[in-house]
């Protein structure tokens, strides 16, 4: 300690008492005004001895100053009054070395101080209870002895037992510092200097605008260069692509032409994904950004004046509503351009055969009157508009110009209110407007930052000075409060709004800037992102600097502990303080009993996650550990790095154990123990000790780590599961609990903890000492016997969390344990695992208390003991570390506003929980950060999960079946996988529009074998094209030939049913010792067909409790009640092939049953269903009604009288749906007849049916997924599931799967086309989804009543390039060969088109006019 101690006596100049006079003066200037005007009225007593000459304050108003019950610290009532007094008390104190002798120990020696001055201390140093006494007599009270000695103990740094002048002045110097640099608010930046990255695409021009696209993620910057540049960059400013604005090419020479205007603007739209980008040519150039690239869309040109800047403003609610696009021109007018229907199209969009953007002409706007509406406000300034600002609240425009009589104009767009107009000299270049702080900030030639109330334009609220030029651009950083400003010579100035004072200047040093010439700048050199990443752009000419910026009060201005994810807390009873770390770098100390920040430390480890801490023995000195492996020392009373240790791998270190003479033990992911000595106060850097004498015996990471002073061991934990017990005096293992196992087959250690009493007992060699956490077990382990587990018990309440937070207090009696679900749980250990003759304690011990603490991890927790209480700290990755009483009442957490007493009650914030906070939950974030990302190419239909083995299962409407680990986020076994893209695309084309072509796909049989096997392999035989990837990746062929080259006929499709039902086992095997669930899904265990009609879906599903009886509702409205206590559940047997028994089956409603749910009232079971038919209704579980929701009659489910039964909501069925259940019926029987006239398989008298399941447009489709949690059974409902299955063919045999039949057969009609559709189509997607399939069915019928019968090879001229139906409303024409010396486009001639002259002649002449062709039609 001699280090800090000569850094004391350092800072003790005679500069730094002045300054530790002017910090009282200042804090306690009103207080002493109040006294000076009672001194008048009080008798002034005699000088105190050796005094003289003085006057002296009177020790009763001294006295007064001071109030315990305002919850403050002694530190802080402290005036200059009493520092004089107590110099003077210092300088005239003689010590009697006898006495002190003598008081040496007691709290002292406890507190683990080392009195080493003895004979040797000097005048003008005092005891803890000559500095008690010493301030008793000076106060004239006792009330602050506690205090006192808090005080006395963090002067202390040398930790001898005695404190003098100079230790006192040190701290109280460096208390007001710190309190000082708390109160005076810091600047934004986090950097000193910007990451600089130079534009090599912008010719030396300048940037005009940079641009933050978030979507599609990543985030991306733009920069708009002055000449029509567009550079992509990533947030590293890492440039990746760039594209040239084009010219107008409207007048021939080529596709493009070199863009020879200016750009002025930019402006990101994202509600469509789009960048507009303005010019001096007077136009807007459209970009779509959608896909990640650059390809210009539209180009608005003809305008009147040149737009000079830019603003969108859209609904950040109802992003498809209209949105607006504002510009102000060089004439100082504004247009307004509203996009009514933005996710519809900006523009109408008319088939054109022109390559490159569409071309809209401003003058012929109102052609598109039906997406836009424009509007222009004239002549608002005299000179060109150089900003412009939307405010949606008030319907606002704000502008401003150079103008010195318009400088700034505020305005209502209907103009129906009066505007407000600003008239500043020299006009304004730049300005920024903030609607929650009600502030207008303005910049403009003269040097000078100006700050505006939004309704007062006579003056200013304030002027800030300090530019030397031009104010370029500024801009308001909301969440601190401040303005960043910036000049002509590139000087970043940040103002704090409050203070009105410059917080920091900044010179960017961009390589362009040299002394004495001028820098060119863009007209917009700011781009702040006050949400994340929180940073600011800087352009200056074509570089660009990025400054990363402080977050502020996260999530609008809730307060938290730390800005991110804590680390570890833990409590100095020495000091009376909570000492919180967290992931970026930074350490908080702060005061347990009234919850006050008293130190802060920031990068403590530069950018390295803190992962570890622990007190020193004299609990003055805080050790950290890092991700990156390295080790420091710092004290707690001035938060000064004492010492940095060795890193002995660039690993993560987690855990540091101090022991006795300053020796420090680390142990990490260097699987290792690393020893450091600390003894000399002079050695900065020390050096690691790798002479643990047992060396590396640990394989893997080492995680957790805690000693045993009394038996001075030491206990070590690691990945693998191995635990070793080893001896600090030797250094070598005394006891393996347990050894690790070749392959990780057990839990992780997460946690040790030593009962430190129980080892302190006679009998601690038959008695558990350690407690060890494992994947949420509690272990708990003896060093000696013949048996060392002595018991163990899963501690949080959900399934599948681990612990990773453990505390006892000094006598053992309870244990907490903080879990990765936020739940924190008090067990009662006072009796636990303590019977000498058990081997093993079978059950946990008694919860006292359990409750939901944080909202995230808790990483740590610590008991403490406060005037005799005992109180509980933890700390979370929800950013907040939390204090509460033992029996779980919330006392607060630090960091927050309000202040608490311990000693008090009333102050806790009982009985509210840190989630109730106060946040606005009403609107939720999306998270799209699943690991797996997207896998489903199609919609997915139906979902649903299992707790119990945290499973979740997805279907889609390409019949694809997934199941994933909630815990891992990754796909665990894909139960049948989706045809590819391609062929579902080719499936749709020729259903659609071709239904005279004929295809066959050819399978491989494993696709037919069963339904839930693995996903579908596809071949393709085709010669010339073997080889290429057909089998695993899924891709589509249609090859002419068999697999010998034969032709192979093709066949009808094969009859498909709907509504079938899919069961599969899950083996669970559990293994005892890890408690790790190994689970393997069989593919097919059982299949049936549910409804009793056919060509039906199953939409509800559900089962009991016990999954003894499942219930099914299908679209044709009725309702099955199946046995399945014993379906499916034989190991032995491949597959079911019967279905369970039907216990009951009625019709329930009149349309599709949408949902069934069975629900148990009273001990009885019934069933709720509903359905299209607008009525849910209730049923007893045998089918008897007891009725529906919302009639008038109510029922009681304890009286059966009440029910409707006998009656059926249905009633019997309508002679219309006879004749719809007849003629369906006879149309299968004559696909069926047809079938068997073409089909090979029809003709051996296979009568077997497809297993898939598909939709309108031949593509598999589930329709509903539930897990049976009380058995491992999961079950599937599907589409269109057939009772039987093909024959199994060989292993080379090729199946021919067709997808359209023949012309002569009677194709399934589409649910499109048919004016009777399925009620399940309607159900499953969506009423809003329905309308739109009627319109479009309606469309393409009169498509072919106009156009008859569908030409194919007519369709296949133009398909590249045109819609079907808009080739077949062309006029006939016949393929001809043009002369090669044609002139031809050049997207022509990049498709390979050739032209001879001897062709040219056959080119019949038509007119291309619209009239000419309707007239034509006419005819």
């Amino acid at each position: 300690m001699a280090q800090a101690i000569a850094l004391q006596r350092q800072l003790l100049s005679e500069a730094s008492l002045l300054e530790l006079e002017d910090f009282p003066k200042r804090q306690g200037a009103l207080q002493r005004k109040a006294k000076q005007c009672n001194e008048t009225t009080s008798p002034k007593p005699p000088p105190a001895p050796g005094a003289q000459g003085r006057p002296q304050r009177p020790r009763k108003m001294l006295k007064r100053n001071f109030n315990q019950q305002q919850h403050v610290r002694l530190e802080e009532e402290l005036q200059l009054d009493h520092l004089l007094l107590l110099r003077e008390a210092f300088a005239n104190h003689m010590p009697v070395d006898v006495g002190s002798q003598q008081r040496v120990g007691g709290s002292e020696l406890a507190c683990g101080r080392q009195p080493g001055r003895g004979s040797r201390r000097q005048a003008g140093s005092m005891s803890l209870e000559e500095f008690q006494a010493a301030l008793s007599a000076m106060l004239g009270s006792e009330c602050w002895k506690s205090q006192t000695e808090l005080l006395f103990n963090k002067m202390d740094t040398s930790c001898d037992g005695y404190v003098d002048w100079d230790e006192f002045c040190t701290y109280m110097l460096l208390e007001y510092r710190e309190k000082d640099r708390t109160v005076k608010p810091r600047d934004a930046l986090l950097s000193p200097q910007p990451l600089i990255r130079h534009c090599p695409c912008n010719k030396q021009e300048p940037n005009t605008r940079v641009l933050a696209v978030p979507y599609p993620s990543p985030l991306r910057f733009i920069s708009i260069s002055k000449e029509g540049v567009l550079t992509v960059w990533n947030r590293k400013l890492h440039p990746l692509k760039s594209e040239e604005l084009s010219g107008d090419s409207s007048d021939g020479g080529g596709n493009r032409r070199r863009f020879r205007h200016w750009t002025t603007d930019a402006v990101y739209m994202p509600n469509v994904h789009k960048i507009a980008v303005a010019t001096t040519s007077r136009d807007i150039h459209f970009f779509d950004i959608s896909t990640g690239n650059l390809f210009e869309e539209f180009y608005l040109f003809g305008m009147n004046n040149v737009p000079k800047s830019l603003c969108y403003w859209y609904d950040t609610k109802s992003p498809g509503c209209r949105s607006l696009l504002l510009w102000g021109d060089d004439e100082g007018s504004v247009g307004l351009l509203w996009f009514l229907q933005p996710h519809a199209g900006l523009f109408e969009t008319p088939f054109s055969d022109e390559n490159g953007p569409q071309r809209v002409f401003m003058q012929d706007i109102s052609v598109h009157s039906r997406l836009v509406s424009y509007q222009v406000i004239h002549k608002i300034h005299q000179e060109p508009i150089n900003r412009i600002i939307y405010e949606p609240h008030a319907d606002l425009i704000i502008t401003s110009s150079g103008s010195a009589s318009t400088s700034v104009v505020i305005m209502d767009v209907s103009l129906k209110k009066p505007g407000y107009i600003w008239k500043i000299k020299k006009g304004v270049k730049c300005f920024d407007f903030c609607k929650s702080l009600n502030l207008l900030v303005t910049g403009g030639m003269d040097p000078s930052v100006r700050l505006w109330n939004q309704y007062v334009t006579s003056r200013p609220v304030a002027v800030l000075h300090g530019h030397h030029t031009t104010v370029l651009d500024v801009a308001i950083y909301e969440p601190l409060g401040q303005i960043f400003s910036y000049s002509m010579d590139a000087v970043l100035k940040i103002w704090d709004i409050s203070s009105q004072r410059c917080l920091r200047t900044l010179l960017l040093k961009f390589p362009c800037v040299q002394a004495g010439h001028a820098l060119e700048h863009g007209n917009f050199p700011f781009l702040l992102l006050s949400a994340a990443p929180h940073v600011l752009l800087v352009s200056c000419r074509d570089y660009l600097g990025l400054l990363r910026l402080q977050q502020g009060d996260p999530k609008g201005g809730q307060l938290l502990t730390h800005n991110a994810p804590l680390s570890s807390a833990l409590y100095n009873p020495l000091l009376k303080q909570v000492v919180t770390g967290c992931d970026d770098s930074s350490l908080a100390v702060w005061d347990v009993e009234t919850g006050e920040k008293y130190l802060q430390l920031s990068d403590a480890h530069g950018q390295e996650e803190i992962t570890c801490m622990a007190f020193d023995t004299s609990q003055r000195c805080l050790i950290t550990g890092a991700r990156n492996g390295t080790i420091k020392v710092w004290s707690l009373l001035n938060g000064h790095n004492l010492h940095k240790l060795e890193a002995v791998a660039e690993a993560e270190v987690t855990g540091v154990i101090s022991l006795h003479d300053d020796k420090l033990l680390a142990v990490g992911w260097s699987q290792q123990i690393s020893q450091y000595n600390i003894t000399n106060p002079n050695n900065t850097y020390v050096q690691a000790d790798l002479s643990w004498k047992s060396g590396q015996l640990h394989k893997d990471d080492i995680l957790a780590v805690d000693h045993c002073p009394a038996q001075r061991l030491l206990a070590t934990g690691s990945v693998d599961g191995e635990l070793i017990i080893w001896t600090l005096d030797t250094q070598r293992p005394l006891q393996y609990l347990r050894k690790a196992l070749s392959a990780r087959k057990q839990a992780p250690v997460d946690r040790l903890l030593f009962l430190q009493r129980r080892a302190q007992g006679s009998e601690w060699r038959s008695r558990p000492l350690l407690v060890s956490s494992e994947a949420g077990w509690l272990c708990w382990w003896s060093i000696a016997g013949p048996r060392h587990r002595h018991g163990h018990f899963y501690a949080p309440e959900k399934g599948d969390e681990s612990v990773l937070g453990l505390s006892s207090d000094q006598e053992n009696r309870i244990l907490v344990s903080g879990d990765t679900a936020g739940s924190i749980q008090v067990w009662d250990i006072s009796h636990f695992a303590l019977g000498l003759g058990d081997e093993s304690a079978q059950d946990c011990p008694p919860l006292l208390h359990r409750w939901r603490g944080h909202e995230n991890t808790v990483v740590s927790v610590e008991l403490l003991v406060f005037s005799g209480q005992l109180f509980l700290v933890s700390a979370s990755a929800d950013r907040r570390a939390c204090l509460w009483t033992c029996d779980g009442h919330y006392v607060g957490f630090f960091g927050q506003e309000q202040r608490w007493s311990l000693c008090d009650p009333t102050t806790y914030q009982h009985p509210s929980t840190p989630g109730s906070c106060e946040e606005d939950n009403t609107y939720v974030q999306a998270d799209l950060s699943w690991k797996s990302g997207q896998l489903h190419k199609d919609d997915i239909l139906a979902v649903d999960h299992c707790p119990a083995q945290r499973l979740l299962a997805t279907g889609s409407v390409d019949g694809e079946l997934i199941i994933w680990t909630l815990d891992t986020q990754r796909p665990l076994q894909y139960l049948r996988k989706a045809l590819s893209a391609s062929l579902t695309t080719l499936a749709i084309l020729l259903t659609a529009h071709a239904p005279a072509w004929r295809r066959t796909l050819w399978v491989r049989p494993e696709l037919w074998q069963d339904s839930l096997g693995p996903g579908p392999t596809i071949a393709d035989d085709t010669p010339g094209r073997r080889g290429e990837e057909a089998g695993s990746s899924g891709q589509a062929a249609v090859p002419p030939t068999s697999g010998t080259g034969e032709r192979v006929e093709e066949q009808a499709p094969p009859r498909q049913l709907r509504g079938g039902l899919a069961m599969l086992v899950e083996h669970c095997r559990a293994q005892a010792q890890t408690r790790q669930m190994v689970m393997s899904l069989s593919p097919d265990a059982g299949h049936f067909y549910a409804p009793e009609k056919g060509d039906e879906s199953v939409l509800g599903l559900s089962s009991d409790q016990e999954n003894r009886i499942l219930v099914s509702g299908d679209t044709a409205g009725s309702i099955q009640v199946w046995d399945i206590s014993h379906f499916a559940l034989g190991l032995g047997d491949e597959s079911a092939q019967d279905c369970p028994p039907l216990l009951h089956r009625w019709r329930g409603h009149e349309n599709t049953v949408v949902s069934v749910e069975l629900l148990v009232f009273s001990g009885q079971l019934f069933l709720v269903s509903a359905s299209a038919d607008r009525r849910a209704c209730l049923w007893t579980c045998d089918g008897h009604y007891v009725g529906f929701f919302g009639q008038e009659q109510r029922w009681s489910l304890c009286d059966p009288t009440t029910y409707q039964h006998p009656r059926n909501p249905c009633g019997q069925e309508t002679e219309e749906e006879k004749e719809k259940q007849e003629e369906r019926a006879a149309d299968v029987k004559n696909q069926s007849q047809d079938s068997e006239g073409t089909s090979d398989q029809a003709r051996s008298g296979e009568k077997h049916s497809s297993p898939l399941l598909t939709d309108r447009h031949g593509r598999v489709q589930n329709t509903s997924l539930g897990f049976l949690h009380g058995c491992p059974i999961f079950q599937l409902c599907q589409n269109k599931l057939s009772a039987a299955l093909p024959p199994k063919l060989g292993s080379g045999q090729l199946l021919p799967l067709p997808l359209v039949p023949r012309e002569p057969q009677c194709p399934t009609p589409d649910p499109l086309d048919s004016p009777a559709k399925a009620e399940h189509t309607k159900i499953a997607l969506g009423l809003q989804v329905e309308k739109d399939m009627q319109r479009k069915a309606a469309a393409r019928q009169q498509r072919r009543l106009a156009f008859g019968h569908i030409d194919a090879s007519k369709i296949s001229l133009t398909a590249s390039i045109c819609t079907p139906f808009q080739a077949l409303s062309m006029p006939e024409c016949q393929e001809v060969r043009l002369p090669s010396d044609l002139p031809m486009r050049p997207w022509m001639t990049r498709q390979g088109l050739k032209v001879r002259e001897a062709d040219l002649m056959l080119l019949p002449l038509t007119s291309s006019s619209p009239k000419a062709n309707q007239g034509g039609d006419k005819a």
